[in-house]
């Protein structure tokens, strides 16, 4: 559940895989940086307990959609929120 940091956080950064260095890399500004979500999260745990699992975007009111993310050029220039 990330309800609770809407507001609080400027960013909430999610990797899968990534090396330490490509992270960095993006963090820093050094090089291109982007991401959307692959699901939908879920604005609260009445949300998860009323979404069936083997059914995609099967939330009402997700905190964000999937596709939404960030992108961002080199130099930490924003492009694009989705």
């Amino acid at each position: 559940m990330l309800t609770q940091f809407i507001g609080v956080a400027s960013a909430i950064i999610g990797e899968f895989g990534c090396s330490d260095e490509v992270l960095l890399d993006a963090l820093t500004g050094r090089t291109a940086f982007r991401g959307s979500l692959p699901f939908d999260l879920p604005s609260s745990m009445a949300d998860i307990e009323a979404s069936r699992e083997d059914v995609p975007f099967d939330m009402a009111v997700p905190l964000f959609r999937a596709g939404f993310g960030l992108k961002l050029n080199a130099g930490l220039t924003p492009t694009s929120l989705s």
